[in-house]
């Protein structure tokens, strides 16, 4: 390559380069479709004493999760009346609520086991041991083949089912309550199960002492579990005497005081060509955490739940659960509700371990109700829209709580709908918007213009400079 062309090609090389690298560099100054009231299905007007310019808490009623497309996060906006969004955001748990958690404290049945034979600690459940359970797989009797003599260690079967999920990891607690007033110098080692067959650990080594010393007393009988227990706990108690004797066992949880009351409601479902399984359609993002199948015929069923957000999305598993509705001596008996969490799927099914003939069962779901903060600046009235299935939004304000306290917001309410795509007059008159399509086909129309010219020039430099080298 000869010297003088090097100016030439450096310049063409900088000049393609510039091609590429505009449309990138430009694609953030082009204007984004704006958010528009149109682009939600429903909307309130936001109702209150005094809401101009004020800080505003709404509770998220029944008809606005039943519109919802995406979820209480994704899918709603605030606007004022000239189509404006206004500061706002979604807290879905009470998370800054001033209420101190509450312990919740339930008494748990227990059941001593005999002794193992040598090394047993491997051995969660005796062989020789018969668990009678009830249809809600409560523990009733434990009939045991062979007598225990007492000794250095004890072992004792627990039924959790008077418990209900939903405390925090960490926030369990088994208290023991041991008859008479002997000193007390024991280890404790805990292991849970969901079915009286696998077993693993959740705590070891834990102490149990009492101690009196003249008026001195020490009495730590508190087990702290790590995180949520099973549904059946093993107890074992190492180094006590044999005139220990359990007497009660307790467990708590704590449970966290929510500053707005539960929802539900009733869904039927509609069943599968091959009566395996039974689905339901919600109509809505609802925060779910709670399920109830209601069987509407006497039956027991095992069954698996599953849930999805919409129908070209495959089924995620949600949890197992037995179905059952018998009748014993006049009282009518129904399993109970299953705790999913929170989640926020639309589409819910119920798979069942054999077929399924009789009518579907109906679904009650039951969920914690979101809480809406907003801004109430521009011009009333305020709209609350939501049911939008855009992928873009995202709208909210979370610094609002940063600095405003949740306990000083004024309470409004979801009032009357209006009509979020209205022809002509209504919402959209007072609103002096400009559309942004014709800005977007501008910018594009000039950088491709300016891509042309600039190849233009890099293609006659690369030619002169290929023409200088051939007269030389």
């Amino acid at each position: 390559m000869l010297r003088s062309e090097l100016p030439a090609r450096r310049a063409a090389t900088f000049l393609l380069v510039l091609i590429f690298l505009l449309p990138c560099g430009a694609w953030g100054a082009i204007p984004q479709k704006p958010v528009l009231l149109e682009d939600f299905v429903h909307a309130n007007e936001l109702t209150g004493q005094e809401l101009g310019g004020a800080f505003c808490r709404v509770s998220i009623p029944q008809e606005v999760y039943g519109g919802l497309v995406q979820s209480q996060n994704c899918d709603l906006a605030v606007f004022d009346s000239t189509g404006e969004v206004v500061p706002f955001v979604v807290i879905s748990e009470a998370a800054n609520s001033e209420a101190p958690p509450a312990r919740v404290e339930a008494s748990v049945p227990f059941f001593e086991l005999p002794q193992e034979d040598g090394g047993g600690a491997e051995r969660a459940l005796p062989a020789d041991l018969s668990v009678r359970v009830d249809a809600d797989g409560r523990i009733v009797a434990l009939r045991e083949r062979r007598p225990h003599d007492g000794g250095a260690d004890r072992s004792y079967l627990l039924d959790l089912a008077a418990i209900a999920s939903g405390g925090a990891p960490g926030s369990y607690r088994l208290n023991l309550q041991t008859a008479g007033e002997a000193a007390l110098n024991a280890k404790a080692d805990v292991l849970q199960s969901e079915n009286l067959r696998d077993w693993n650990a959740v705590c070891s080594d834990m102490p149990l002492l009492r101690l009196r010393r003249g008026d001195a007393r020490l009495d730590r009988s508190e087990i702290e579990l790590p995180r949520r227990p099973g549904r059946y706990l093993l107890l074992r108690v190492r180094g006590v005497d044999p005139t220990f004797a359990l007497a009660e066992v307790r467990c708590s949880r704590l449970l966290q005081r929510r500053a707005s009351e539960d929802g539900s409601a009733e869904f039927d479902g509609v069943a599968t060509p091959d009566h395996r399984a039974v689905e339901y359609d919600l109509g809505g993002a609802f925060p779910v955490t709670q399920l109830d199948f209601v069987l509407q015929e006497s039956g027991l069923y095992g069954a698996r739940c599953s849930s999805r957000p919409d129908p070209g999305t495959p089924w995620r598993a949600a949890g197992s659960a037995v179905l059952f509705r018998v009748r014993e001596a006049g009282t009518l008996r129904t399993n109970a509700a299953m705790s999913v969490g929170r989640c926020e799927d639309r589409y819910w099914r119920l798979d069942f371990d054999r077929d399924f003939s009789a009518a579907p069962p109906r679904l009650k779901v039951g969920w914690h109700s979101g809480t809406l903060y907003f801004l109430a600046q521009g011009r009333a009235p305020w709209i609350l829209a939501y049911g939008s299935a855009r992928k873009d939004l995202a709208l909210q304000s979370p610094y609002l709580l940063q600095d405003v306290r949740p306990s000083a917001a004024v309470e409004a309410k979801v009032g009357a709908p209006v009509n979020p795509n209205p022809a002509g007059e209504g919402l959209r008159a007072g609103r002096d918007r400009p559309d942004g399509e014709w800005q977007r086909r501008l910018v594009w129309g000039l950088l491709l213009l300016g891509a042309v010219l600039l190849s233009t020039i890099a293609w006659k430099l690369l030619r002169s400079g290929s023409g200088a080298g051939n007269r030389d």
